[in-house]
């Protein structure tokens, strides 16, 4: 093995439930993520991929998740994950970022599961809305399905929007020199701990475990 669970050389990374792979588009501008079958040697460029282990400027290791291919003119790029504002973090997207830039993330490959911290937790990659005419990759909490979250997306929303007034109420209050009111230390808390943070979801693990093939 490489590190952190990732094989060292170049692989596939191909999703057990699905038998589908991750791969790059590489577009008309910056390339993106997407599910593709996978291809026989050499029509498969744009699935390879490889753990990027070396050492920055600072003595440490990069650990990045990396595609192989050089996209013109910009050059390689790490696989990244972001979280949806409305999804108070349970998920989020997939995007590949230029390694010129700052901000990468490590990864971790570990029982199957790929996963990388995103804001203030891990979250794990997944297939999302698979059995549609473009299944998608998503990041999600370990255990998250689809259904899950599209029964929580109009609760998520609303709370979103809950959080933006009282985060308002909360400005206003702390300019006016009302930092320690007791109601507007209740609702600093209710905005540190809202709902969705207890919400626990069903095990869906199987359209998260993902498995490595040798790149050829």
């Amino acid at each position: 093995m490489s590190s952190n669970g990732f094989p060292s050389g170049e692989f596939l990374i191909v999703n057990e439930k699905s038998g589908l792979c991750l791969a790059a588009d590489p577009g008309t501008d910056r390339p993106s993520v997407v599910l593709e079958e996978v291809r026989p040697s050499g029509k498969n460029e744009f699935q390879g991929w490889f753990f990027d282990t070396s050492v920055n400027s600072h003595g440490h290791q990069a650990n990045l998740l990396t595609h192989r291919k050089h996209f013109a003119p910009y050059g390689k790029f790490s696989l990244f994950g972001t979280y949806e504002e409305e999804s108070r973090r349970v998920a989020g997207g997939l995007k590949l970022q230029g390694l010129g830039t700052t901000g990468h993330q490590t990864w971790k490959a570990e029982d199957g599961f790929l996963w990388t911290r995103v804001t203030s937790g891990p979250l794990y990659l997944s297939v999302w809305d698979y059995g549609g005419t473009h299944p998608k990759v998503k990041m999600m909490e370990r255990g998250m399905t689809d259904e899950d979250y599209k029964k929580k997306g109009d609760e998520f929303r609303k709370e979103a929007a809950w959080m933006s007034e009282l985060n308002e109420k909360i400005g206003e209050a702390y300019k006016a020199g009302k930092a320690d009111d007791p109601e507007v230390k209740k609702w600093v808390e209710e905005v540190n701990n809202p709902p969705s943070s207890k919400v626990k979801y069903r095990v869906g693990e199987e359209w998260q475990k993902w498995k490595f093939v040798k790149f050829s």
